[in-house]
């Protein structure tokens, strides 16, 4: 027993020793991917047994991946898939300079669209071809509004909603060199695709022996192409002549048995090498490589199929079973990290006006229709949001969704549809309008940015304007909720701020709850002609010298309605700008009761114009004078004849 005893104690502090050196493992592996920056993201539920070939993001910073079944869409928190026809295998992506995304794949190719609920889906163009696509899209190329999917066997042209086929092969990789489609050819070599759409064999000796598996332009009139066994050559025209030039030597020991999967050029600063096994590298334009990533230092794995830099200078690279983002040292990319927005200038807690009472609404009335003494020349929002317009929204904040709480149905899929010099916007479009019924009036507004290095330090602010006088407090939710909205124009807003306290651009949703029929504007004017048909009756009644006591009674029962709509529009004023005073609230309604008298008369002298009554009533006044006067003149006479007798 004893020695039982003595075994689960060895035992039991086997164990802690084993689980503190996995924790404290995992600790330095957090550290250090921490130090260089990287951050991995593998995503079982969309990324399990998959090889992630082709990464781009649009014009609001979210990223899209191919994947076997459709594309995902991510936005730094939530993972969307977005289907395509016969849930076809996607493995090529590319976004053109108007921000619209292309896909190809497996026997399908065609671009992502938003209708008119923001809901991103995928538009086939294999439809528009005379003949069966049979073959899989291996790379997406454009320029200008020409956009070319390269696939194994074909390459189609798609321009002018015309799609067409302008060359068959066998295929590699294909890439730009100015404006001219270079193709690499198993069989041929390489190629190019003239002005009329021909295919035409490039003529030297280099050009027909070359095959080059992947091709990036490092600029536009160099392009850089890996081989499987020659290396790295630079191609460009001299003298009408395609001249191949090898490129980075002497190379790297580590990127000389790479086989190269995917490259990528960042701003004319640096090249990203992905291998398929071996990790990726990355190069100054000379071919020199000045950092490496490898399982070992913070990637998720070595299996890397595709890179892409990021408008910021961070990248994305796509590995089996999931992806990494990469934060590349500012000293590589010289990307100015200060041309986001510090938020110690900005008020974070309140957008409005400090002043409350009578004098915040006197003051807010005289701005808002002359502009006068007390304008600020810009509010923090609007500071904000004018310094960030001049960084092209590095960082900015997205509503993603929108739903309908009772029913958790979407009404909003995240996107909008329309376009601003040919790039999709972030901001709402005044053409688009969501309104709804006044008992649809529960909705959860679902938010994120664009931000991804962060997401963890990332803190979110919203505000309705509509029902909310200022912005909320900061908090980690991606969420908000509001229940039991009154009918009226609505506007949300939302904007986050990252661990180093800067503030991104704030997005908005626009959204109206239509009144209910008492509350419209023809049962107003119903009422209002009621009120006017009493007072006609009042006065008829009148004029006829009947039923007077109901005349006056109709006249009291309008002057009553009328103060009693008048003090239920304007209670919530006089709580607002009564600063919570009962005495002053208590004395306005004191004048107002003054008034009723002053009231009811105001309405008996329209009656009497309404019925015309006004003059009879001193043509009566007038013969009952006379009257009077004749009887007095008649009561003299008999008294004077009374005393002569």
């Amino acid at each position: 027993k004893k020695l039982n005893i003595l075994s689960y104690i060895v035992l039991i502090l086997f164990l802690g020793i084993s689980i503190g050196n996995a924790q404290t493992s995992r600790a330095i592996e957090d550290s250090l991917r921490e130090q260089i920056g990287v951050r991995n993201f593998p995503v079982e539920e969309y990324f399990q047994n998959i090889q992630i070939h082709s990464i781009t993001i649009d014009s609001r910073g979210l990223v899209y991946f191919d994947q076997d079944h459709g594309i995902v869409e991510f936005d730094g928190i939530e993972w969307r898939i977005i289907s395509v026809p016969d849930s076809a295998e996607v493995n090529a992506l590319y976004v053109n300079s108007g921000g619209r995304i292309y896909g190809g794949g497996e026997n399908i190719f065609g671009y992502l669209y938003v209708d008119d609920a923001g809901n991103t889906k995928f538009q086939s163009l294999v439809e528009n071809l005379p003949s069966p696509f049979n073959d899989t899209v291996i790379e997406i190329k454009a320029t200008g509004d020409i956009v070319y999917f390269i696939g194994f066997k074909t390459i189609v042209k798609y321009s002018e909603e015309k799609v067409e086929v302008v060359g068959r092969g066998n295929f590699l990789s294909a890439g730009f060199l100015g404006n001219t489609l270079i193709v690499s050819d198993q069989d041929h070599g390489l190629l190019y695709i003239d002005e009329i759409g021909n295919m035409t064999p490039i003529s030297t000796k280099e050009a027909k022996v070359i095959r080059a598996h992947k091709m990036k332009a490092l600029s536009p009139h160099k392009l850089l192409i890996s081989t499987r066994s020659s290396g790295f050559f630079t191609a460009q025209i001299e003298e009408n002549t395609l001249t191949l030039i090898p490129w980075g030597e002497p190379r790297d020991p580590d990127l000389c048995k790479a086989s190269i999967s995917s490259i990528d050029v960042f701003k004319d600063k640096l090249v990203a090498l992905g291998s398929f096994q071996d990790g990726l590298f990355l190069t100054n334009l000379e071919g020199k490589v000045v950092r490496k990533y490898f399982a070992e230092n913070g990637l998720l794995n070595n299996y890397v199929f595709n890179v892409f830099f990021t408008q910021n200078g961070s990248l994305w690279s796509g590995l089996n079973e999931g992806t990494s983002l990469i934060k590349i040292p500012q000293e590589l990319t010289q990307v100015n990290i200060a041309a986001t927005v510090v938020a110690e200038n900005l008020a974070l807690e309140d957008t409005t006006s400090a002043d409350e009472g009578f004098f915040a609404w006197f003051k807010n009335a005289y701005n808002k229709s002359l502009g006068g003494w007390f304008a600020d020349e810009l509010n923090e929002e609007e500071k904000s949001n004018a310094s960030l317009d001049e960084t092209a929204d590095l960082f900015a904040a997205i509503v993603r969704k929108v739903e309908y709480t009772p029913t958790d149905s979407v009404i909003f899929g995240g996107a909008f549809s329309e376009t601003r010099g040919g790039v999709q916007v972030l901001d709402q479009s005044d053409s688009t309008n969501f309104e709804f019924d006044y008992d649809f009036n529960a909705f959860r507004f679902s938010y994120s940015t664009n931000n991804y290095e962060d997401i963890e330090g990332l803190q979110y602010q919203v505000r309705l304007d509509g029902l909310d006088q200022s912005w909320s407090k900061l908090s980690n939710n991606t969420y908000r909720e509001y229940t039991n909205l009154s009918w009226g124009e609505y506007v949300f807003l939302v904007r986050a701020q990252d661990v180093e306290g800067n503030l991104s651009r704030s997005a908005s949703f626009s959204f109206s709850i239509s009144p209910p029929w008492y509350e419209s504007t023809w049962f107003y004017l119903l009422q209002f002609t009621a009120l006017l048909m009493a007072l006609v009756v009042s006065g008829i009644l009148n004029k006829t010298g009947k039923a007077i006591s109901l005349s006056e009674a109709l006249i009291a029962v309008v002057v009553i309605v009328i103060f009693q709509y008048v003090d239920f529009y304007i209670d919530p004023y006089l709580d607002e700008y009564s600063d919570g005073i009962a005495v002053f609230k208590i004395g306005i309604s004191i004048v107002f009761g003054f008034s009723l008298e002053f009231i009811e008369e105001l309405f008996h002298k329209i009656v009497a114009k309404l019925t015309g009554l006004e003059n009879i009533e001193s043509d009566e006044e007038d013969e009952m004078l006379e009257s009077d006067t004749i009887s007095l003149e008649e009561n003299n006479e008999m008294k004077i004849s009374t005393n002569n007798n």
